[in-house]
């Protein structure tokens, strides 16, 4: 059996990866959409709203990581709600990053994808704590 310090640095670590894997994507998406200010004035709603969606649903990630409030209590319809709703989004998202070309296709699908990860490792604690 692990001791209790090793438990906490797992812990730990698990903790930094999964916010790296909710904010590391969403600088690299915004970083473009602002180094390509083209992006607004051509095609201001085809892949704006799925990127202001998207970056929600990472934001709600990490609030619900360190604060259950805003998601839901444990065991509570409204969590497992919000976070089946949120994956749906992000399919959503990744599925209209990879059906319409656009500048910021590439980032937005690996921001969906990386946020699907994310609220499927939500799903599978929730269920299981």
């Amino acid at each position: 059996m692990k001791d209790s310090g090793e438990l906490q640095l797992i812990t730990l670590v698990a903790y930094v990866l999964l916010v790296i894997l909710a904010i590391a994507p969403l600088a690299f998406a915004w970083s473009k959409v602002i180094a390509c200010r083209r992006i607004f004035v051509r095609h201001p709603y085809m892949m704006m709203v799925p990127m202001f969606v998207a970056t929600a649903s990472g934001l709600l990630f990490l609030v619900g990581l360190y604060w259950q409030q805003p998601i839901g209590g444990d065991y509570t319809g409204r969590r497992f709600v919000t976070i089946y709703t949120n994956l749906l989004l992000s399919v959503g998202v990744t599925a209209l990053s990879i059906a319409k070309r656009h500048e910021i296709s590439l980032q937005l699908a690996v921001l969906g994808v990386c946020l699907m990860t994310a609220w499927l490792y939500m799903a599978a604690v929730s269920s299981v704590v």
